[in-house]
């Protein structure tokens, strides 16, 4: 920045107060000095025009490509720290359930300890997932490009200086023929080459201008892009990581509160502490250590809290008892779509004279109050960048002393809808849908036994860990459901198919784990399939949805292809089900299945059926879920050629099944661990 004050100027007073808070924690010299800078261009009202200067391009560039690399180099290392953390996590609890699973290791853990190791577990797994969420990658990615810009102009230039000698050639050559008269036909030839490599030179140098007037005039953008965005990513990590330990570390803490009975372990059997059993009055000064005594309170030990089983529940005072229960809070419904919806929210344990509630935060963001009672609330849940559980806070007047927090309170969800369909599949929206979930969910077939594939408009969400950089080591794992809403009462040897399908690599940009389906997603291709009905007679007020629905049709048809009769045919997919109850891979049959038949299982109105895909290290896993209980499953070799791409969630509603509802935030039913 201080190479020139035109970089200098693109820093906005913002982002200057936190660089130069951030210097003066190290150096206060140096705090100063970034200050006295501020003050004397941070009161300019209007910034410098866009300019490209006449001298060394490249080094006019070169501080800003520096920031852009630093900055790069910082979220990158940041991302394969967070990777390496989070894979020793996941080592840590694999070795743990394999010492449980042994013969030594079955009764080592009390139960207390198994409860605390599964707190743990708990915020491992969240705070993978989170941490996916900074928006480090999306630094990266933002670097690279102003790095493409970069060497874009680098090759402009060198195309410019290439142009500018070869006119310097034909200049030099035309002149020494103008002194020394000769062959008048070979002096035009080397003029019109002149004339031609000036008009190329001078393109090249304009070329080459554009592009630095760009840069320069993005500048800002960069600015904020790149160093701002690399500062915010990463205190969100941090905080996102602070905020997922502090109830572990209160879980830990409340193990030995006072009162507790513990059970003294680990001396040997001549010790006198051996078969002591105390309760624990008390905390020493020493970390890990605790101060127990007998019941009576008549002997008292200080001992390190890896000696002291708890055996019971702390004896609740008198003090205690009368006590009123905590304030508490409960939001119901307790899970919704990103893009927020309304909710109730009970009160319970506040005081009559508590003071008025004035403000409901959740995930950090405000929420409209849309009705209030000394009991309950009515909100407006604000929408959400992150899909997960959040915390949720009710605040009162003089907040600092009047504040209530729960927890994972409230999570949210990505809405899903279908896209691409068959010939014969019909999309519309719930009836009973909140307003920020009515999307295409629902697909009928009203007749034919054909042409009924219906698949998500979006790429079915990550669960767990959704962070690409965990591809080489973690499963990534994928999960949607339908639930059926109307069955035929007809004899036919066809079924229900579901799985995951994914698009052709030439349909544009892979969209990424963490992406939202695009609000008009799901109806694209129900404008698709309005635009054939349309016609040749198109009225004029509706010509631009016509055209917007064209485009979506050709969208549609450059992801997915010409979608064949029957999901077995389906040339990128791994589907399981059908008449014969069979897997099929890229339009191969794989073999029978065991366990699950949906010709005659899934023949009833309200049926669930979820489809889990799990991917690890090129192996590809695909588990069939009815009613909440595992059917059967099936594994795969996932082709190379479909691993640019994000999978979607494809279903066949065939046989019996005539219309299904895509479950909105469904999860995979939890199992009992092996």
């Amino acid at each position: 920045l201080a190479q020139d004050v035109n970089w200098f100027e693109v820093v906005p007073p913002s982002l200057w107060r936190v660089a130069v808070a951030s210097a003066s924690a190290h150096n206060h010299s140096r705090y100063l000095q970034a200050m006295a800078v501020f003050r004397s261009v941070g009161s300019h009202k209007q910034r410098a025009p866009v300019h490209v200067p006449t001298g060394d391009l490249e080094g006019y560039l070169k501080p800003q490509q520096g920031l852009v690399m630093a900055v790069k180099e910082m979220a990158q290392e940041v991302l394969e720290h967070f990777k390496a953390l989070c894979l020793t996590q996941q080592k840590l609890m694999r070795a743990a359930n394999s010492y449980l699973a042994s013969d030594f290791g079955f009764a080592a853990l009390d139960e207390s300890a198994m409860a605390m190791l599964q707190v743990a577990s708990g915020f491992f797994d969240e705070g993978g997932a989170r941490l996916g969420k900074s928006g480090l990658n999306e630094v990266v990615l933002a670097c690279d490009r102003i790095l493409g810009e970069h060497r874009n102009i680098a090759d402009l230039m060198k195309e410019r200086d290439e142009a500018h000698r070869e006119f310097e050639h034909y200049n030099g050559k035309v002149a020494a023929m103008m002194v020394q008269p000769g062959d008048k036909a070979k002096l035009d030839r080397n003029q019109e080459k002149l004339n031609s490599a000036q008009t190329v030179s001078d393109n090249k140098r304009l070329h080459v201008d554009a592009a630095v007037r760009t840069v320069v005039g993005r500048r800002i953008f960069h600015a904020r892009t790149t160093l701002h965005s690399a500062l915010q990513a990463y205190a969100r990590s941090v905080a996102l990581w602070g905020a997922r330990a502090s109830p572990v570390v209160k879980a830990f803490e409340d193990e030995y509160r006072i009162g507790t009975p513990v059970e003294v372990v680990g001396f040997p059997e001549d010790s006198e502490m051996h078969g002591f059993n105390g309760v624990v009055c008390g905390k020493s000064d020493d970390p890990g250590m605790v101060c127990i005594s007998l019941a009576d309170g008549s002997q008292q030990k200080v001992l390190r809290a890896e000696h002291l089983v708890p055996v019971g529940e702390p004896a609740e005072t008198e003090e205690e008892e009368a006590k009123p229960a905590a304030p508490a809070i409960r939001v119901n419904p307790s899970r919704g779509s990103c893009d927020g919806c309304d909710a109730e929210v009970a009160l319970t344990g506040f005081a009559s004279d508590s003071p008025a509630i004035t403000d409901v935060l959740v995930g950090g963001e405000a929420a409209q109050i849309l009705e209030a009672s000394s009991e309950s609330l009515r909100i407006r849940i604000p929408p959400g960048s992150v899909r997960g559980p959040v915390r949720v806070e009710v605040r009162r007047d003089g907040w600092q002393q009047y504040v209530t927090v729960a927890e994972a309170a409230f999570q949210y969800y990505e809405a899903m809808g279908f896209g691409a369909c068959g010939h014969h599949i019909e999309l519309s929206t719930p009836s009973q849908a909140v307003p920020s979930e009515r999307t295409l969910s629902v697909a009928t077939r009203p007749a034919s036994l054909n042409h009924a594939l219906a698949i998500t408009a979006a790429p079915v969400p990550l669960l767990g860990e959704d962070m690409a950089m965990f591809r080489s080591a973690v499963a990534l794992r994928r999960y949607f459901e339908v639930e059926v809403l109307e069955v035929a009462d007809q004899k036919t040897t066809k079924a229900l198919a579901i799985g995951f399908a994914w698009p052709l690599p030439c349909s544009g940009p892979t969209p990424s784990a963490s992406s939202t389906a695009p609000a008009g997603a799901a109806s694209a291709a129900a404008a698709a399939r309005a635009a054939d009905e349309v016609g040749s007679q198109v009225p004029d007020d509706a010509s631009v949805a016509a055209a917007s629905a064209v485009q979506a049709r050709a969208a549609l048809q450059a992801a997915w292809g010409r979608l064949p009769e029957d999901g077995a045919e389906m040339a990128r997919a791994f589907l399981v089900g059908g008449g014969r109850s069979k897997a099929h891979l890229g339009g191969r049959e794989l073999g029978k299945v065991s366990g699950w038949r949906p010709v005659l299982d899934v023949t009833a109105v309200g049926a669930v059926v979820g489809a889990l895909l799990e991917e690890s290290g090129g192996e590809i896993s695909l588990t069939i879920f009815q009613n909440g209980v595992r059917r059967c499953s099936t594994s795969a070799r996932l082709p190379a050629e479909w691993g640019n791409t994000a999978p979607h969630g494809i279903v066949d509603v065939n046989g019996n099944v005539r219309r299904i509802e895509l479950r909105q935030g469904a999860f995979p039913p939890a199992e009992p661990l092996p």
